[in-house]
């Protein structure tokens, strides 16, 4: 980012939200909406082009823009010119100069969402003698869950200073809930015995495994209604991942040609491979049980919380170290299955599919775990307010 570029801001002592990516944007975004909703001035920053067009998108009233480099002399410069009145870090974004620098400005600085990963934590202890004299600057440490508490205390950081409030993100599903396509089921030919099975998010190296479990329940569900949504996570898999599915003795369709149908007897499938963007939620909240996709995968799992906010069961694979926070709310009020195999989760899958009432008091478990999850952002303003 080049200084030249910055001209003072029209903003008089914004509260600057630090946030890298587009996945952290969306995650911060219920915090930034309730600021913004208090009439509070908002420069956010991200480290990337594309984080930088979703805050654009999402609040034009900011004002956005590349982070500065993490270099002394830069952030000081650039302190100078926005004069924030607040630092708000999202997750664990910790660049030494910009908590340096705002912390001599005095700045006081927050880490909202704070977590350390299983990955990263055994690097951060290493260097703890350099991350905690960093972590000793921050004027409060709002974490995720107890265990992520537990690990800025091992790293220094004051009890004082650190709360456990969970995670705005889940707050954000709410928000979500709303967008969903309504006209869905009118374009998806369903009758109330269908049994409808959403695998969500699902991964290249993932592809083989719910293959199988696919042919497995086809062949061993065959007087039973089911039908069978498949979302893979990545766009450059679809008519790959289509292809692998037309080698089943099934009805394959895609998503985007039954769009462009306009006969609706020409819409049957027993498999459908949704390759649009953007539209895996509402293929959640078609569904009678949901799998998460990642869980099979050392990336440790993908979004647990959205079925959840559609009070859907949600069945899933052993890795779910990347999603540790709602796993724990998630299981904690029964409102999961976790299988360790493809196997285990074709047998599960084709007990429910023929057993499909014993489902429903998952559900109700869901409601009850979504509760527990969402609130994050309301506690936040709770310890922002003197500050603000």
């Amino acid at each position: 980012m080049s200084l030249a570029s910055l001209s003072p801001t029209p903003l008089s002592n914004p509260i600057w939200v630090h946030a890298a990516s587009v996945g952290e944007v969306r995650g911060i975004s219920p915090l930034i909406s309730k600021l913004l909703e208090k009439n509070l001035p908002l420069l956010i920053t991200t480290t990337s082009d594309t984080g930088k067009n979703e805050a654009k998108r999402l609040f034009p009233t900011a004002d956005v823009c590349k982070a500065p480099l993490d270099i002394g002399v830069i952030v000081r410069r650039f302190l100078e010119i926005k004069k924030p009145k607040l630092l708000i870090i999202n997750e664990t974004e910790i660049w030494p100069s910009m908590i340096s620098q705002a912390s001599l400005a005095r700045v006081p600085i927050f880490l909202v969402n704070g977590r350390i990963s299983d990955n990263s934590y055994p690097r951060y202890l290493f260097f703890r003698f350099y991350f905690s004299k960093i972590l000793k600057k921050i004027t409060k440490v709002l974490t995720q869950s107890e265990l992520d508490k537990e690990r800025f205390l091992s790293l220094g950081v004051q009890s004082d200073k650190i709360s456990v409030v969970g995670s705005t993100k889940f707050d954000q599903l709410g928000l979500a809930n709303t967008s969903t396509d309504n006209n869905l089921e009118k374009l998806i030919p369903l009758n109330n015995k269908d049994f409808v099975i959403t695998f969500g998010s699902i991964r290249e190296e993932e592809e083989e495994l719910i293959l199988s479990v696919i042919k497995k329940l086809l062949e061993e569900s065959v007087s039973y209604p089911l039908k069978i949504i498949v979302v893979p996570r990545h766009p450059d898999r679809f008519e790959i991942f289509y292809k692998k599915l037309k080698t089943l003795s099934a009805q394959v369709l895609k998503y985007s040609a039954l769009k462009e149908q306009e006969n609706t007897d020409n819409r049957n499938f027993e498999i459908l491979l949704v390759d649009t963007i953007g539209e895996l939620l509402s293929f959640y909240q078609l569904a009678s049980i949901c799998f998460v996709g990642g869980t099979f995968s050392k990336v440790g799992g993908h979004n647990l919380a959205e079925p959840t906010m559609f009070q859907k069961p949600l069945i899933i694979g052993p890795e779910v170290h990347s999603q540790r926070e709602a796993f724990n709310i998630i299981s904690h009020h029964n409102a999961l299955i976790q299988v360790d195999s493809a196997l285990e989760l074709a047998k599960k899958l084709n007990y429910f599919i023929k057993n499909p009432d014993t489902l429903q008091k998952i559900s109700i478990n869901s409601d009850n775990a979504m509760s527990s999850l969402t609130g994050a952002t309301n506690r936040v303003m709770d310890i922002l307010e003197e500050f603000l």
